[in-house]
């Protein structure tokens, strides 16, 4: 996580973690509590009834608009740059002899294919 990159260096990673989870609940609630409200409006401001929107459902919606909105701008994007990332060095160390990307670290490896290693990676 962006926020785990930055933090990491001062917070342990139970704290990112309670820090993360408690704005998730925050932000969650505020959206949910918004729709709520602004469906509570545009209902008085129409005067044609009673809303079926109950403030749970809205703060499900809430949770599900953030969720989603995590996933399409986080997870996603972070699970295809690493599947990328696995992809390259795997193709890398093929191209250098090595029968998976952990042989750089081995008694396999020798200085030039290190160096190539690397080099394909744009290390």
């Amino acid at each position: 996580m962006l926020f785990n990159y930055f933090a990491g260096a001062i917070f342990t990673t139970q704290e990112v973690v309670t820090i993360c989870l408690v704005a998730f609940a925050i932000i969650g609630t505020l959206v949910g509590s918004t729709i709520f409200i602004g469906k509570k409006l545009v209902d008085k401001t129409r005067k044609e009834g009673t809303s079926t929107l109950s403030l749970g459902k809205a703060l499900l919606i809430g949770f599900g608009l953030l969720a989603a909105i995590i996933l399409l701008f986080l997870v996603i994007p972070t699970m295809v740059k690493d599947s990328n990332w696995n992809k390259k060095q795997r193709t890398c160390a093929k191209e250098v002899g090595y029968q998976s990307p952990a042989d750089d670290n081995s008694d396999v490896a020798t200085a030039e294919s290190q160096t190539a290693y690397r080099k394909c990676l744009g290390l």
